[in-house]
């Protein structure tokens, strides 16, 4: 049971959950006509959320691992981007089919897989499991009937996608997670600076490389406009920690 309190005057986190259990039992135990509730079969994740003294409680039908977790990726790089980040900025740049899209530090293949999967019109939960896939009031007919109403809806290929990354072991990893979802991404191993555009107006969506990786990597931050001069009249949507970023990116060079 996860619970959650804001500016509430109940704030103690186990004691929340006890009341809560407690209270939950005694109702199934009333409904069943039972006096021990079994902790048996199913999962049903509850969370509890409370705000001002105001009580939401909720039964997530997702379960362990949250919604961001597509199941694609079989091997996972540093500083990783979640797919569901990756996935609102590919739909915050309103990027169209017939575009060609570039990350330049695409590391695991996040981005590229997402814009992928969206282009193809892949289901990003089609190939992981929910905790109500085992609960009693959804037919398992019910769930394959929709799993296989996605997989009728994919379409095919003819986009043009391509991620690069200066570590020859991360575009493996990335080629790996590619391919467990399907989609044709062409990944290579590039310093962004060595890019080029391919045609005169296209779509760059990135996430640069910061925290940790920053002590190995920080051209980009020293001198982002390389990306803009190597691919002009393109848009660009990068995701950065750094607050002057945009600033620098715009910057003339000397």
């Amino acid at each position: 049971m996860k619970v959650r309190s804001v500016r509430s005057k109940l704030f103690s986190i186990s004691s929340i959950q006890s009341v809560v259990k407690k209270a939950i039992v005694k109702k199934l135990s009333y409904c069943h006509k039972i006096k021990a509730l079994p902790e048996t079969g199913p999962e049903y994740p509850i969370h509890v959320y409370l705000k001002d003294d105001a009580v939401t409680i909720a039964v997530d039908t997702t379960g362990k691992e949250g919604l961001h977790k597509r199941s694609y990726r079989r091997k996972t790089a540093e500083a990783l981007l979640r797919e569901t980040i990756a996935a609102g900025l590919v739909i915050l740049s309103r990027w169209r089919y017939e575009e060609a899209l570039i990350d330049p530090f695409c590391g695991s293949g996040t981005v590229c897989i997402e814009v992928g999967m969206m282009a193809r019109n892949i289901a990003p939960g089609l190939k992981r499991h929910f905790c109500s896939e085992n609960w009693r009031m959804i037919s398992k007919d019910k769930w394959k009937r929709e799993k296989d109403l996605a997989k009728s809806s994919m379409k095919s290929e003819g986009y043009k996608i391509i991620g690069s990354d200066i570590d020859e072991k991360i575009i493996e990893i990335a080629k790996i997670n590619a391919k467990s979802t399907g989609v044709d991404i062409k990944l290579m191993r590039s310093s962004f600076d060595k890019l080029k555009a391919i045609k005169s107006t296209d779509v760059i969506i990135t996430n640069p490389l910061y925290g940790v990786r920053l002590k190995k990597f920080r051209k980009i931050h020293r001198d982002p406009r390389i990306l803009r001069e190597n691919f002009p009249s393109w848009k660009y949507h990068i995701i950065s920690s750094f607050e002057n970023f945009e600033r620098m990116f715009w910057e003339k060079s000397q």
